[in-house]
């Protein structure tokens, strides 16, 4: 689905999560298949396969270009739910690759992503920030959200809304894993273990619905985009080992 708003001046394209046996199958369609508009990267199969096998992402993209001809001074965002929110990285990657001149910037915000791709699709689309920014809203234990595991890499940098157990509240990751050079801290530690051991829980919070009443509840909570969660003044950055399969190891400075 595409919107314009008018108020806002954006137009943003919005795709719909697993809704039917077709995006089940493709949900469960594991396997990593070459990305060919950047060499020597992969993406999840299913994925790819949703917005590219009967070319609807051509399809979106003209249909934008055609907007922003007549709406020359609106920004552009793509969205979605899970399976939508990987074709949403994706669609707004190929905006990028297939038309750098179109938008000033190209924002993908989406909820309940799963890991799509691998290490080097992951560093390539650092080489085209600020243009392209990603950012991956996750609640609280939802366990799709850190699935697959390797070889897939989170894409983007984390928005963890607090879920059941912390109402109201969120924290952001820059680039998920942190950056130890700019001071930046990654997810916690016990980010993967605890969503597993709440196995269930995490399955019930995945749904769009448990997002949507989140947002509605806290209208107040303002996200800003440019506080991350820093490392402790305590910890030593070099030191800190990124591993965003299981865990963070920090050495304290005594």
């Amino acid at each position: 689905m595409i919107v314009t708003d008018p108020v806002h001046k954006y137009i943003v394209v919005i795709f719909a999560g697993t809704d039917d046996l077709r995006t089940m199958m493709a949900d469960g369609d594991l396997l990593m298949k070459p990305f060919e508009l950047l060499p020597n990267t992969s993406v999840h199969r299913g994925i790819e396969n949703s917005l590219f096998e009967h070319h609807v992402d051509r399809v979106l993209l003209n249909k934008v270009t055609e907007l922003k001809q007549r709406y020359r001074d609106y920004s552009f965002f793509t969205t979605g739910h899970s399976l939508g929110a990987g074709s949403a990285i994706l669609l707004a990657t190929t905006m990028i690759l297939r038309n750098n001149t179109l938008f000033d910037t190209i924002i993908s915000i989406n909820f309940a992503c799963p890991r799509i791709g691998n290490k080097a699709f992951v560093k390539a689309l650092r080489t085209f920030e600020p243009q392209l920014q990603i950012w991956r809203v996750v609640m609280g234990y939802d366990v799709i959200a850190r699935l697959p595991k390797y070889p897939f890499k989170h894409v983007g940098h984390t928005i963890q809304l607090g879920g059941r157990e912390v109402k109201g509240k969120a924290k952001i990751y820059y680039h998920h894993v942190g950056n130890t050079t700019l001071g930046y801290a990654g997810v916690p530690r016990n980010w993967y273990s605890q969503a597993f051991a709440h196995f269930h829980e995490g399955l019930l919070e995945h749904r769009m619905r448990n997002y949507v009443d989140f947002i509605q509840s806290y209208p107040r909570v303002v996200f800003n985009l440019n506080h991350f969660e820093s490392l402790p003044e305590n910890i030593e950055k070099s030191s800190v080992n990124i591993d965003d399969n299981y865990k963070i190891n920090l050495t304290v400075i005594q």
